[in-house]
């Protein structure tokens, strides 16, 4: 998922960010397991691993909350666990504005 206010991530390596996100949008909804190397030092790493900042990112199951200026609101690490023992997978949260 992402938005206007969503920015190329960042290598968790280096730092750099992947300028080319948007065009590899399609194939990573094809196949999410699809590592991408980063063009300045060479990591390698599926979508979900680069840095979105919190303004995008992927995953299998959301929860959204609309109308929520990005930063107004942060889930809390309570709802977290009670997310996490009903699903048995870790969560995150990250803003996007259409």
């Amino acid at each position: 998922m992402w938005g206007r206010n969503t920015r190329g991530p960042r290598c968790p390596g280096c730092r750099a960010r992947l300028g080319d996100w948007r065009d590899r949008v399609e194939d990573w909804r094809e196949r999410p397991s699809l590592d991408q190397p980063c063009p300045s030092c060479g990591w390698t790493g599926p979508p979900w691993r680069w840095d979105w900042k919190q303004e995008g990112g992927f995953g299998r199951l959301f929860v959204l909350v609309e109308e929520v200026f990005p930063g107004e609101a942060v889930p809390t690490q309570r709802l977290f666990d009670l997310l996490t023992r009903a699903c048995d997978c870790g969560w995150r949260h990250f803003y996007v504005q259409d």
